[in-house]
């Protein structure tokens, strides 16, 4: 399991309210020392749509839920929840 692996696998067991911080895809992007700009490249997704579900503003369609999951290097579901909690932190 590679360290992207264990963090995003952790994220169900992270706190389940605004007062414990959850693990958000920005997180995920910034661990891996990537800027906005540099995980469009990476993905094709584009900056614009990667800022709005990382501040909670839009949720992700399944095609780009997929893109994520495939490029973090997890199941869709571990994506989704991840993109749950992002909303939930953000909000």
């Amino acid at each position: 399991m590679t360290a992207s692996q264990a963090d995003v696998a952790a994220a169900p067991t992270m706190g389940c309210n605004r007062r414990t911080e959850r693990l958000t895809l920005r997180q995920l992007r910034e661990r891996r020392e990537l800027s906005i700009k540099g995980l469009e490249l990476l993905t094709g997704i584009s900056r614009g749509t990667l800022s709005q579900i990382e501040t909670g503003s839009r949720l992700p369609s399944p095609r780009v839920l997929h893109q994520l999951a495939e490029f973090y290097g997890v199941e869709a579901a571990t994506a989704t929840f991840v993109v749950l909690a992002t909303f939930e932190v953000e909000s």
